[in-house]
């Protein structure tokens, strides 16, 4: 009660700004996007696949054709190796509808979103934009989230260092052509914005099981390359019907 009664100036300035453009016919985001007290502050994703199909989609500020090919397949060109690792996404099935896709959230608005924050619309309208021409990507999380993914990386001395510690009470990673052999595996984390509640993240985990970042070496551009053609490509679709919806046990408290 006592923290509703800090909360009411906010409260009602929001209320008095929103209904304002509303009426006015100003208001343009999507507020059934935004993330609200009563929501968990993350989504089980792995729980959440385990029990039903699941879409998630990327925005492409391409038209459609420079985005998919004459058969309707994803290029690979839509992509870039270096967006692969953190790749921003939408979780569908919930509030999130493919026409929102069309809203870009910059600033403050990409900011992350901490549990129970209470989010007014009023105090971000310069933390979005809408794009005029856009494409949808839909990728069938199911076929993209944990999937495990061979790479290697070079005999030098850095990475022997960090091979050899990781792997000093187990046999060591097979060596060809003075690369090491390794695992890695693809995983979609959600990603709460205070702009976007069904924001995800798709990340590339190492050998370590440590999130990989984008940089100039071969290793992890091939990675990425391997991960993008075999991967995201092979799950993506340009059409997708209405996506299953989540059920509210796993985003309400």
């Amino acid at each position: 009660m006592l923290q509703t009664l800090k909360l009411l100036p906010r409260i009602l300035r929001n209320t008095l700004r929103i209904n304002f453009l509303k009426f006015s016919g100003r208001l343009i985001f999507p507020l059934e996007i935004l993330p609200k007290r009563n929501y968990k502050p993350v989504i089980n994703i792995s729980l959440l696949l385990e029990n039903q199909s699941v879409f998630i989609l990327r925005r492409s500020n391409s038209s459609f054709s420079d985005t998919f090919n004459e058969l309707g397949y994803l290029r690979e060109s839509a992509l870039i190796p270096k967006e692969i690792p953190n790749l921003s996404l939408n979780l569908l099935g919930g509030k999130f509808k493919p026409k929102d896709a069309c809203f870009r959230i910059i600033n403050n608005g990409q900011k992350k979103w901490i549990n129970n924050e209470p989010i007014f619309l009023c105090e971000y309208l310069k933390d979005f934009k809408k794009l005029d021409e856009t494409c949808n990507i839909y990728l069938n999380a199911n076929g993209i989230h944990r999937q495990q993914v061979p790479y290697t990386v070079p005999t030098n001395p850095h990475f022997k260092k960090e091979v050899d510690k990781f792997f000093e009470y187990v046999s060591k990673p097979i060596i060809e052509d003075d690369k090491f052999l390794l695992q890695g595996e693809t995983n979609i984390q959600h990603d709460p914005t205070k702009l976007n509640y069904w924001h995800v993240e798709f990340n590339l985990i190492d050998f370590k099981g440590v999130a990989l970042k984008y940089n100039n070496s071969t290793s992890i551009k091939d990675f990425c390359v391997k991960v993008l053609k075999d991967i995201i490509c092979a799950n993506s679709y340009n059409y997708l019907a209405d996506p299953k919806p989540i059920p509210k046990k796993f985003y309400i408290k």
